[in-house]
């Protein structure tokens, strides 16, 4: 009977060791775990957050401008919309012709304005209402915009029009035609540049970089052109009887700039 109540005795020894090894190695895993949690988070009931260095980035690519927009418009009058109609297209299809002649192709042409207007009888007064005043003729007015996309055309054009009668031109306006391989490029050499900026702070930091935290592309605004940009907003009219002059244009150059902002996580 002594044997067999040392037996048990040995026995419970066993087990009460063993679950004060489980115990143990227990309360060490919860102790590194909330150790870990405590540097995981800055704040009591916080987000973790991690050590972070956030830097900017600036990149730019030059380009030649290589397309130009031409605005031109023409008004005829005359006593039926019949007349000032046909009076326009004759002006409007003179200038399409000389613009093919010289390479201009049909689908670069959109007309972007068409106005009809009556024109009114004025004896001194004005009658009221409106539509009791006589009509005595009309007055049609057509916009078209020009797309060129080889600036060489441009003074060519410009003659062209000014041959073709009393036309009010706007422009030439100088662009980047694609602009996206352009952009590209400058986002490339403004997320270098970022990185470079990031190795010379962590450097000076002592810190060492682990990887891109976030990303974010500031400046998704289009091209910004600089001073150099020919973008000249010329207006003129070139009376049907004027010598045929254009003037000495420069489609000069654009920058296309593109800002980032990247952040780091660092240890």
């Amino acid at each position: 009977m002594n044997m067999f109540e040392g037996l048990q005795q040995q026995e419970k020894t066993r087990i009460a060791k063993t679950l004060a090894l489980f115990l143990l190695v227990l309360t060490a895993f919860f102790f590194f775990k909330v150790i870990y949690q405590i540097r995981s988070f800055r704040y009591l009931g916080g987000v973790p957050q991690y050590n972070s260095i956030t830097v900017s980035g600036h990149g730019e690519v030059l380009a030649k401008a290589d397309t130009a927009t031409v605005t031109y418009s023409y008004t005829a009058e005359a006593t039926t919309v019949k007349e000032a109609q046909d009076m326009l297209n004759e002006k409007i299809n003179a200038v399409a012709a000389k613009l093919t002649e010289i390479g201009i192709e049909e689908d670069s042409i959109k007309t972007t304005s068409f106005v009809s207007t009556p024109k009114y009888k004025y004896d001194g007064y004005t009658k009221w209402p409106r539509y009791e005043q006589d009509i005595v003729g009309y007055k049609v007015e057509q916009t078209n915009e020009l797309k060129i996309k080889d600036t060489e055309l441009v003074e060519p054009v410009l003659a062209a029009i000014a041959e073709s009668g009393d036309f009010q031109v706007y422009g030439p306006m100088f662009e980047v035609g694609d602009t996206d391989a352009l952009e590209e490029e400058a986002r490339s050499l403004a997320i270098q540049d970022a990185k470079d900026e990031a190795q010379r702070l962590a450097k000076d930091l002592g810190v060492k970089l682990v990887g891109v935290m976030s990303f974010y592309d500031e400046s998704d605004y289009g091209p910004y052109y600089g001073g150099d940009y020919a973008a000249r907003d010329v207006m003129y009219a070139m009376p049907e009887s004027a010598p045929v002059s254009t003037p000495n244009l420069s489609e000069g150059e654009d920058t296309i700039t593109k800002n980032v902002s990247v952040t780091f996580e660092i240890r």
